[in-house]
Formats: C-alpha cells, sequence, structure tokens
C-alpha cells in the first residue's frame, strides 16, 4: 500500500484466512490506538499509556483531545474503549 497523502498514522493489519479482521492504527506524535473496522474506537487501556508518554516525549507533542484525534482520523467521532470484554 502506497498512499498519496501520509495520515500521520501507522497501521497494523491482522488477517484470517486472506481477510482482514483487524485493523488498528497508531497515531505517530501521541500513540493514540485507533480502530477504524469497529467503528472508530479509541483505546484507552491503563497499559499502554506509558507507551503513549514515551512517544508524545519523542515527538514532543501535546495530547489530542477525542474530538481533535477523530478529525484526524476521519471519523465523525470516536467511542472510547477502556475495558477488555472476555467472550
Amino acid at each position: 500500500m502506497h498512499p498519496d497523502t501520509d495520515d500521520g498514522f501507522d497501521s497494523i493489519g491482522i488477517y484470517k484466512k486472506a481477510h482482514l479482521v483487524r485493523m488498528y492504527s497508531i497515531d505517530r506524535t501521541t500513540g493514540d490506538v485507533v480502530d477504524f473496522l469497529r467503528g472508530c474506537q479509541v483505546f484507552r487501556f491503563d497499559d499502554i499509556k506509558s507507551f503513549q508518554s514515551k512517544i508524545r516525549q519523542q515527538s514532543q507533542a501535546p495530547p489530542l483531545t477525542d474530538k481533535q484525534l477523530a478529525a484526524k482520523a476521519g471519523c465523525p467521532q470516536l467511542t472510547v474503549v477502556n475495558t477488555r470484554w472476555v467472550h
């Protein structure tokens, strides 16, 4: 994939039988993790806060509000996910 413009995210795709089932995009300046395939979810787990802090420290970028992150990600709004579900 060669995007025409740099959106500021690096993405990781997870495939099952050649079908994309998950895609996590990480903002390179803030470390925010967004799942576009699940309806614009942003992950706010306690165990990724240190990762995000390191990314922001290296980039010297301030944290984004949910509204700013949604606009950057091209989402009308973000759903915050901060708990894990066990099925």
